[in-house]
This record gives C-alpha cells, sequence and structure tokens, in this order.
C-alpha cells in the first residue's frame, strides 16, 4: 500500500502470492512487485520516502535482516539490502505485530496514549510494545514475542519456535 504521512492509504494492491522458494528469490521478486506498482499506479519515485516492512518472525531491524521467519522458511534473509536494491527506495523491516503496534500508536486506538502493548493473532500470536511513543525492541528486537511465551513447562506439544508449550500453540 501506499500510504501519506496521516497514515491514510492512498493506494493499494490486494495480495503478493509466490511458492515457497529460496528466499532471496522470494525477496527480489516482491521487490520487483513493489516497484511494478507504483510504477503501475503513476506515482513519482521521487515522491516516496521509502518501503515500510512487516514481516514475522524475529528481525534485526537496525540491520533491515529477518533474522528467522519459521512461517516463510527464512533465515538471515537481508531483507532490506535486496528491496532497496531493486527499488532504488530506503526500506526498513521490522516485525509485522510490532508495525501493528507502531500504526496504532500512531494513528489508531492507541494514539492518545504513550504506553500500549498490542496482541496480534493471525498466523500465530504476535505483540507490540510501545514505551512512551516508542516501540520497544528489547534484546535481538524479541520483546514483542508474546506467542512465544512459555505457559506450561511440562507440555508435550511442540512450538515451531522448537520450544514446548508457547502460548501460541495453545
Amino acid at each position: 500500500a501506499v500510504v501519506n504521512e496521516n497514515g491514510e492509504v492512498v493506494s493499494n494492491v490486494g495480495r503478493f502470492e509466490t511458492i515457497r522458494e529460496v528466499q532471496e528469490a522470494t525477496a527480489l521478486k516482491l521487490g520487483r512487485a513493489v516497484k511494478n506498482f507504483l510504477q503501475d499506479e503513476g506515482f513519482d519515485i521521487n515522491e516516496i520516502a521509502g518501503i515500510g516492512i512487516g514481516c514475522p518472525g524475529t528481525i534485526d531491524s537496525a540491520n533491515g535482516v529477518v533474522n528467522y521467519a519459521n512461517n516463510l522458511a527464512w533465515e538471515k534473509l537481508a531483507l532490506c539490502e535486496i528491496i532497496e536494491k531493486e527499488t532504488g527506495l530506503p526500506a526498513r523491516v521490522t516485525n509485522d505485530a510490532n508495525a501493528a503496534a507502531l500504526g496504532e500508536a500512531k494513528f489508531g486506538a492507541a494514539k492518545d496514549y504513550k504506553f500500549s502493548v498490542m496482541l496480534t493473532l493471525g498466523t500465530g500470536v504476535g505483540g507490540g510494545i510501545i514505551i512512551d511513543g516508542n516501540l520497544y525492541e528489547g534484546n535481538k528486537s524479541c520483546a514483542g514475542e508474546l506467542g512465544h511465551i512459555v505457559i506450561d513447562n511440562n507440555s508435550p506439544i511442540q512450538c515451531t519456535c522448537g520450544r514446548y508449550g508457547c502460548f501460541e500453540v495453545y
């Protein structure tokens, strides 16, 4: 989607689909799809501030790397580097639940609050934490991974992260 500085969606495309393939190839396809979308919709590339990406998994947002996204089978993917090279625009990535929490803190239900916690339910259980108006990512950007809090130390159910008894498996 193209979003203006007021958080309003100016234009969007419904969906990007790909079969499971080498992670770099998928990222390259994504970059091409973004570039083509902007061109097809007639946007002046010089008027686009950058590309923001919300991605599931553990993200090194400072370096633009997807450390591990089990649902996508991505590991140590330099996503921003690939997107920037393909589009010519600066790119930033954060965990998808963090992106949702930031959106709510800036434009949505939490915009009047300096502190908030968001719980997301999708392909997994995620969360984002806003402290004093800023996203709190914590150690290795994993602070909001609420789905991977172990709630049953004796659980026989293994989570996709490899541990047993995570909130997400229940």
